[in-house]
């Protein structure tokens, strides 16, 4: 056995650079060395194993970003270790059959980071076993590096603060070889536990226009990176959406808590003719109603073609008062739903199908914008309005949902608006508009796949 203490180490390549600091004195270690002395027809010949190896600290610049007039991210470790590693003559050097000669290679880090123009990446706790072809984790976080509020603050249009945090989590046979030889990071399971995914938006700014925002397929091909996930399981999530409302100012929440489900075929390359993304969640809405959300759509097809299926269980619907009274200026006072079933099949451009609402004893009113508990003669003759043509209750109706996507907007948006128009076309207050009525003619003539409800 041979230790070796050492203080720092760089190496560069090309625009790469690799550098290493030591302090606390850690050191090296080589066991079973072997060394044959070269012949005249053959070359000396070495092996040994790099038993451990520790680093105080490790970062890796990828400095071509600096040559095109852009700001270097490096990588930066800390308390980084290698174990098991083979070393030797005739080690290949190509990636593949590199990896093929490492079985028991094992690398540990306590803190990765990565600081970016527009996010910080921190994983702490994160482990490779090369016998297990496992890759895992404590805790993942990849945040703006200013929160909502300071962030809003220097936007001149809309623009999304989006936060993610990661518990443990684990990721199964990732493909390294094929990552390091074609780019393509091929990963067989993914697990996460306890995320927290959090969404704000001011929308008293003026909008960003001519963007057309992806559906959840198009929105994996904006990964530079050739992605292919078989699978992704969540586990004991939440997913809050906030945003300030331009026509209220006020602000407006909605959250999905202990949300489990499952994500299939997650890719942005390789695709063939019949490869679709599959999500199949199961949540609470407001901690108060269960929600099932499944969602199918086709990566081949030009439109993005979807089925989008929604469950929910019954609750006291007041508990949506948090969104409905800053977005929508009004207030539900009672009401008792009992579920809700939705199915609905579209595309890039508009979705419709059916919906099953069966509640009781809806009441709602309508606010001032500016003072929710101000009256005003136009308020009390909205609230006496609507709630005489408002369908209080409704235990066998069904009804016909269609709705045109605003192409602008990200697909919660069009999720939300779909869901939405069927809630107020099976409460009686929304009619039927001219194409919604070709629509349906379209369907009773058969010229249109009707969706069922499962």
């Amino acid at each position: 056995m041979i230790n070796i203490g050492w203080d720092s180490l760089r190496v560069e390549k090309g625009l790469t650079m690799i550098s290493a600091n030591n302090q606390g004195g850690r050191t090296a270690i080589l066991t079973d060395l072997n060394i044959s002395p070269a012949t005249a027809d053959r070359h000396i010949r070495w092996s040994t194993l790099l038993r451990r190896l520790d680093a105080a600290g490790l970062t890796i610049d990828d400095r071509t970003n600096a040559t095109q007039g852009k700001v270097s991210t490096p990588w930066e470790l800390e308390n980084f270790s290698i174990s098991s590693l083979k070393l030797g003559s005739e080690i290949p050097l190509d990636a593949k059959s590199f990896t093929n000669t490492q079985p028991a290679l094992g690398l540990r880090a306590g803190l990765i980071r990565r600081s970016g123009e527009n996010n910080l990446l921190k994983v702490k706790g994160i482990e490779w076993q090369q016998s297990t072809q496992m890759l895992r984790w404590i805790d993942l976080s990849m945040t703006p590096p200013l929160d909502k509020y300071n962030f809003t603050k220097t936007l001149q249009q809309q623009q999304d603060h989006i936060s993610l945090r990661i518990g443990q989590g684990m990721a199964d046979h990732p493909d390294l070889a094929s990552f390091l030889k074609d780019g393509i990071l091929h990963i067989r399971h993914l697990s996460a536990d306890d995320a927290e995914l959090s969404f704000f938006r001011d929308r008293t700014l003026p909008p960003k226009t001519g963007i057309i925002k992806p559906l959840p397929a198009g929105l994996l091909r904006r990964f530079k990176t050739p992605l292919i996930i078989d699978s992704l399981h969540i586990r004991n999530s939440t997913i809050s959406y906030e945003e300030i409302n331009d026509r209220t100012g006020k602000t407006g929440f909605v959250q999905l808590k202990k949300t489990n489900g499952r994500l299939l075929n997650l890719r942005n390359t390789n695709i063939s003719g019949d490869d679709s993304l599959f999500v199949d969640l199961h949540t609470r809405l407001m901690d108060t109603a269960t929600l099932t959300i499944r969602y199918l759509e086709s990566y081949a097809d030009t439109l993005h073609g979807f089925q989008l299926y929604l469950g929910i269980g019954r609750f006291n619907m007041p508990a949506l008062n948090p969104i409905m009274e800053p977005i929508a200026s009004a207030r539900i006072r009672r009401g008792r739903l009992d579920t809700i079933l939705m199915e609905a099949v579209g595309n890039e451009y508009r979705a419709y199908g059916q919906m099953k609402m069966y509640y009781r004893d809806l009441n709602v009113q309508f606010l001032n914008r500016n003072d929710y508990e101000r009256k005003t003669i136009l308020t009390r003759l909205a609230n006496f309005g609507a709630n005489t043509i408002l369908r209080k209750a409704n235990l066998k109706r069904s009804g016909f949902i269609y709705a045109e996507r605003l192409r602008e907007r990200g697909f919660p948006n069009y999720w939300i608006r779909i869901t939405l128009n069927g809630i107020l076309t099976n409460a009686g207050i929304r009619g039927s508009s001219r194409e919604e009525r070709r629509l349906r003619k379209s369907l009773k003539a058969g010229q249109l796949p009707a969706p069922t409800l499962k």
